[in-house]
């Protein structure tokens, strides 16, 4: 048991949407923006040179076609500057980045649609805009942190199945799902420079946790090599004034930017700003992050306060489970996860190391026949990773990635 007393978590003050004026009406940010994407056409468009597709882009002028018409403004000038506010409010974005709103065939992109695989799930609403926050500054991240996560929790639990598979079709359909993508996007005001190591720790893990859950409902469960090297560089959320993927958090931060399994280059190259918050490596990481996959250690609550006790009840835990760390003393054997093969430089040099470093987590008989195994010829054998996922009902993930083994 920790060695701390449990603090009891405050309650976060409940953040009042913004409200936008567009010809004299007052409208709630997530109203406008549902009316203006069920107003205007939304599709896939060839750039000028047929040669780029525009993914989800919007015409300029059908914006203003549908101003006119939704708010009954006669002047196509007056609902061009209406537009021009709209814009300014975060609603939507020049899809060339340019940021004067112009009625014609302009493409411009709903901002919910940029919130997607390579670019920030969490930016589904730009917490700022040149206006304001949508709140102040958020000085307890870690909590506001656990209640999206709790959030989330309670969405898949409630959307599984009687036997407790989760269904995460249902809970993509799930109304309170379009609640949690608006709040999470409150995460773009935490900067991870401003935590220190401990807290930063505990956050990161607890993050990269959420977002895979957060990612399997929004864009689908990953299966094969390629696609999940599509789904952990291209998953990401943007906090504070950096864009971190799973790939970032994990071998970039964690594990003091390591080069992950398989790939050339390390996370961040020099100069990378993001240097700055990358971590010294600490094994146990590995017995508490979950990638979405059977095979993963189950997801925990992990605190600033308490955090070397709870990486230390993970491993010990993680190294109980004969799947993890099996041994067959009469024939001198090891079998260890393929985790320990991946990131074996984490917990040593050499296989014989890695046991050693595992040793020190185990138990009892198992303890005591590690122990007793390293003290002879050992063999190390990895047993395959089980990347299913337990969900019974996913949405399908479309997207392989070989190339990110060779560039960031």
């Amino acid at each position: 048991k920790p060695d701390y007393e449990p603090k009891q978590d405050e309650p976060l003050a409940v953040y009042e949407d913004v409200v936008v004026a567009v010809a004299g009406e007052s409208i709630p940010y997530r109203e406008l923006q549902q009316t203006l994407t069920d107003g205007v056409e939304v599709k896939d468009r060839k750039g000028t040179l047929g040669f780029k597709t525009h993914r989800n882009v919007f015409l300029g002028k059908d914006l203003v076609d549908f101003l006119q018409k939704r708010f009954s403004i006669g002047d196509r000038a007056e609902a061009g500057e209406a537009a021009q506010i709209l814009m300014r409010s975060g609603l939507f974005a020049d899809a060339r980045m340019s940021d004067k709103f112009q009625d014609n065939g302009t493409y411009y992109r709903f901002q919910k649609d940029e919130a997607r695989l390579w670019t920030a799930l969490n930016t589904q609403r730009k917490w700022c805009t040149p206006d304001g926050c949508v709140t102040g500054a958020v000085n307890r991240p870690a909590a506001l942190l656990k209640k999206l996560k709790g959030d989330l929790g309670k969405i898949v639990n409630d959307t599984s199945t009687p036997e407790g598979a989760p269904d995460l079709v249902a809970a993509a359909k799930d109304a309170r799902f379009a609640d949690f993508l608006d709040a999470v996007c409150e995460l773009q005001l935490v900067d991870l420079a401003g935590l220190a190591p401990k807290a930063r720790t505990a956050f990161i893990i607890n993050l990269y946790n959420m977002m895979v859950v957060h990612a399997n409902i929004q864009i689908g469960v990953p299966t094969g090599d390629g696609q999940r090297l599509a789904f952990f560089n291209g998953v990401r959320y943007t906090l504070g004034p950096h864009t971190f993927s799973l790939n970032e958090l994990e071998n970039g931060i964690l594990r003091g930017n390591r080069k992950p399994p398989y790939h050339l280059n390390k996370p961040f190259a020099a100069g990378d700003p993001r240097l700055a918050v990358v971590l010294p490596v600490d094994h146990r990481i590995h017995f508490a992050l979950n990638c979405g996959a059977k095979a993963c250690p189950p997801v925990k609550w992990f605190t600033e306060e308490a955090l070397d006790e709870e990486l230390g009840i993970a491993a010990q835990a993680w190294v109980e489970l004969e799947d993890n760390v099996g041994v067959d003393a009469g024939k001198g054997v090891v079998t260890l996860s393929q985790i320990c093969n991946w990131y074996g430089a984490d917990f040593g040099k050499g296989s014989q190391e890695v046991v050693r470093t595992l040793a020190q987590h185990a138990l009892g008989d198992k303890k005591a026949t590690l122990t007793d195994v390293l003290c002879k010829k050992t063999t190390v054998k990895y047993s395959p990773y089980d990347w299913s996922n337990p969900a019974v009902n996913v949405v399908p993930f479309k997207e392989s990635c070989y190339k990110c083994l060779l560039v960031r």
